[in-house]
């Protein structure tokens, strides 16, 4: 799951989900083929997750559970509103319309009249209150980290929120990254934090219909809001590790997938006119330094390690040529250019060693007699951990390391497992390590707010701002926009935050971080691509769900 604030789209550097095509009736299909009878109504697209045995667990709030670690839960369960991070206008889901009152303190939601829950039951405006109402009493279950004061209904299909100041910053989560549940159900389950949903009741296209600890089979929802699905079918066996998996996307015995793979054109691109891979940047990898610890407080090591990198031979080694090098120096995507504040347009990041070690000078290090720099007797040594399961970022790593040995920084990789880096990452306990950002949503500020808001650390604990940046500019920055009634105001805050990036580098961009996607065109049709955008196009929750409606069978 990403990190930072709150639940974001789910995906990881080094993920792996890979769907394979199956006919669901014919015994004489070959890997990769699906279409059984004329229709191809019985297309079933397998994903195999890498979680070994696997609990019967689809609670869609505890991080743990299958729903969440294998991206289920979009495809059983859905928010009120969906989000594209190729568009700024959200897409009426479970809600078709909503309103923001009071200097944006009140919104209320108008709920899609006609759905049902996969028992049959009607959805209505009870299920939206009892589910917000469940995560106020329950904090833990708020992975999308809501404040609101208050939620209820007005009749059948209207749910009005109340809030304490201006939440407009909170809509994304709020709408899109908190998944409805059955009032009629989860009214009578006692302690949610241990509940396991065995057999889950929702409102998305799919039902669970089969369960072992080797695998499981969801079928589509034939009362669906929406209509059938096109694709009959999602089968989930469970590959023991990550070489397996990788194996079946490469071979072609795959049919959708969602992961790193190096040298992606030889080992997958070249072996069929129907392989497709497209992963568009739809968050931020960056290098991470920790400023609560020297020398890193120190502004100019923090820019000598920037002029020192080449990030277009960073992101090109690192990511086998599938990522772009981050240009602004404002450290907004390519995507949503139009934030960035004028002053800053064409501000881009360029390589300078020679600068690079000026820098240095003048900040007093000189020379040790191992070649590499110092001060006052101390050594310019740095340590870049990692999860050494991340294979790319371990390569961008080494790759850095390099480049600032060359202006006379002494650094060295540790690669640890995952467990090790969160911890590390959420105790400050490391000196740099490249992580990816939180998602954009209706703009920029997600990101900026997971890289520097210091309220995200709390009791030495970081959910977020690793780097332990603590700047009341930075604060009174997220201040505005949180409390910003206006989209001007929203983008004056986003402006400010900009120049926080540009003067003070608390975090070095490096490149924007794929969104890993491959695919065979070979069975199936209706796939996203760089010339029809609709989302991005990974089986990752929660944009998969809108992928999969537009999935049909080639015929």
């Amino acid at each position: 799951m990403r990190r930072g604030l709150g639940k974001q789209h789910v995906w990881a550097p080094a993920a792996v989900l890979a769907v394979t095509l199956i006919a669901a009736c014919s015994s004489t299909s070959a890997p990769g083929a699906s279409n059984s009878g004329s229709s191809g109504s019985n297309t079933i697209l397998t994903v195999a997750t890498t979680a070994g045995p696997l609990p019967r667990n689809f609670n869609p709030f505890l991080p743990t559970s299958v729903a969440l670690t294998d991206n289920v839960v979009s495809f059983i369960y859905e928010p009120l509103v969906q989000f594209n991070p190729f568009s700024p206008k959200p897409l009426p889901w479970l809600a078709t319309s909503w309103t923001w009152a009071d200097g944006d303190r009140v919104l209320t939601f108008n709920l899609r009249h006609g759905v049902k829950w996969s028992d049959g039951q009607p959805f209505t405006s009870a299920d939206v209150v009892g589910t917000f109402n469940l995560i106020k009493r329950y904090p833990a279950l708020n992975l999308s980290g809501t404040t609101f004061q208050s939620v209820a209904a007005q009749g059948q299909y209207r749910v009005t929120f109340h809030f304490a100041s201006a939440a407009f910053s909170q809509f994304y989560f709020l709408a899109g990254n908190t998944y409805i549940v059955p009032q009629h159900i989860w009214s009578k389950i006692g302690n949610p934090l241990k509940y396991t949903n065995p057999d889950p009741v929702g409102t998305g296209p799919y039902t669970l219909t089969s369960f072992s600890t080797q695998g499981f089979q969801l079928s589509r929802n034939n009362g669906f809001w929406q209509g059938k699905p096109g694709i009959a079918g999602l089968s989930f066996p469970s590959y023991n590790g990550n070489g397996p998996a990788d194996t079946a996307v490469e071979d072609g015995t795959v049919g959708w997938a969602g992961q790193f793979i190096p040298n992606i054109k030889t080992l997958y691109l070249d072996k069929s006119p129907n392989y497709h891979a497209w992963s568009p940047a739809t968050s931020q990898v960056a290098l991470v330094p920790n400023v609560s610890v020297a020398p890193l407080n120190q502004l100019a090591v923090r820019q000598a390690i920037s002029l020192a990198l080449n990030r277009q031979y960073v992101a090109s080694q690192a990511e086998s040529q599938q990522a772009t090098a981050d240009q602004t120096q404002t450290g907004i995507l390519p995507n949503e250019s139009e934030y960035i504040a004028p002053q800053y347009r064409g501000l881009n990041f360029q390589s300078n060693v020679s600068k690079a070690k000026t820098l240095l000078a003048q900040a007093g290090f000189t020379k040790g007699p191992n070649g590499f720099l110092e001060k006052g007797g101390k050594p310019l040594a740095l340590t870049i951990v990692d999860d050494s399961g991340f294979t790319d970022y371990m390569t961008a790593a080494q790759i850095i390391a390099q480049e600032l040995k060359a202006v006379g920084i002494d650094v060295t990789v540790s690669g640890v497992s995952d467990n090790a880096w969160t911890a590390d990452l959420s105790d400050g306990k490391f000196q740099l390590s490249i992580d990816y950002s939180n998602n954009e949503g209706l703009d920029p500020f997600p990101v900026f707010q997971g890289w520097l808001d210091s309220a995200l650390i709390q009791k030495g604990s970081a959910a977020g701002d690793y780097g332990r940046w603590n700047d009341p500019q930075t604060q009174k920055y997220i201040s505005d926009y949180l409390t910003a009634a206006s989209n001007t105001a929203r983008q004056q805050a986003i402006f400010g935050l900009e120049g926080i990036m540009v003067k003070d580098l608390p975090v070095i961009p490096l490149y924007g971080g794929p969104d890993w996607t491959e695919y065979s065109s070979q069975y199936v049709t209706g796939w996203p691509t760089p010339s029809n955008p609709y989302e991005p196009g990974a089986p990752f929750s929660p944009n998969n769900e809108v992928v999969v409606l537009h999935l049909k069978p080639r015929t």
